[in-house]
C-alpha cells in the first residue's frame, strides 16, 4: 500500500509550526515495535511512504527526540477495528443509442453522463471517430451500461451550428432502453434541429418511456441505411 499525506500549503506538519508526525500500525494498538510507516512531518507539500502488511516489513523500533519512547500520547488508542459493510447492490440496466446523420457526421460528437455529477461519464463519442463515417448513414450503440432508475444527460452537439437537420439531411438521435431500438423503449428522441447542441435529461426506468415518435422523415419500415452493429431502427 501507500500512505500518501498532503499539505497544500507546503509547511507539513513540522516545525515552524508544531512537532507533529505521522505512524501507521500493525494491528488494533500502536506500539513502538509494531510500525510499519513513521513520518516526522516534515513533507513540505506532501510524501508518499510505501508499505507491506506483514510482521517481515516493520520499521525497526525507534523514539524521534521530539517523541515519547513509547507510544506518542497524541495518539488515540484504537479499541475496535471497524467492520467491514456490503456495498449496497445496484440494478444495471442497459441502453442503446441510434444516430442518423447528415451530410456532415464528423461534425457530431456526443456524450452521456450522469445528472447529479457531469464528471461521471459514461459514455463518449468524439467528431474524430465520425470523420469517415458515410454522409446520412446510421450508427448503433448497444449495451451501454447503466443503473437503473437514475438520471442521465444525453448531450450532443455540432460546432458549426447546423445540428444533423434540416439544411444538409433529415437527421435524428435516439436513446432507448434496452439492447435494440424499438419504438415502445424510447427514452430521448431528438430531431435533429439542435444547432450547436442540444441536452436531454433522462431516467432508466419503464416509467419514463416516452410515447411512440415517428420522424416525418423516417422511413415507413426498417432503416436501408447500414449501422455500426447491424442494428437498424425499428418503426411500426
Amino acid at each position: 500500500y501507500v500512505f500518501d499525506i498532503r499539505d497544500p500549503f507546503g509547511t507539513g506538519i513540522c516545525c515552524a509550526n508544531g512537532e507533529g508526525y505521522a505512524f501507521v500500525y500493525l494491528g488494533s494498538v500502536p506500539s513502538n515495535d509494531t510500525i510499519l510507516v513513521y513520518d516526522d512531518g516534515d513533507f513540505g507539500s506532501g510524501r508518499q511512504h510505501v508499505f507491506t502488511v506483514s510482521m517481515d516489513h516493520l520499521v525497526e523500533p525507534f523514539a524521534p527526540s521530539a517523541l515519547p519512547s513509547f507510544v506518542p500520547s497524541e495518539v488515540p488508542t484504537i479499541s475496535f477495528v471497524p467492520t467491514v459493510t456490503a456495498r449496497p447492490s445496484v440494478t444495471l440496466a442497459n441502453i442503446t443509442v441510434l444516430i442518423r446523420f447528415d451530410q456532415f457526421p464528423g461534425s457530431v460528437s456526443w456524450s452521456i453522463y450522469s445528472q447529479a455529477d457531469p464528471f461521471n461519464i459514461i459514455y463518449e463519442v468524439s467528431r474524430s471517430n465520425y470523420s469517415s463515417t458515410p454522409a446520412y448513414s446510421t450508427v448503433t450503440y448497444p449495451d451501454i451500461p447503466t443503473q437503473s432508475g437514475e438520471t442521465y444527460v444525453f448531450d450532443i452537439r455540432d460546432p458549426f451550428g447546423t445540428g444533423i437537420c434540416c439544411a444538409n439531411g433529415e437527421g435524428y438521435a435516439y436513446v432507448y432502453l434496452g439492447s435494440v431500438p424499438s419504438n415502445d423503449r424510447i427514452l430521448v428522441y431528438d430531431d435533429g434541429d439542435f444547432g450547436s447542441g442540444r441536452q436531454h435529461v433522462f431516467t432508466v426506468s419503464l416509467d419514463h418511456l416516452l410515447d411512440q415518435i415517428l420522424p416525418s422523415s423516417a422511413p415507413s419500415g426498417s432503416s436501408s441505411s447500414s449501422s455500426s452493429t447491424g442494428l437498424v431502427p425499428f418503426f411500426p
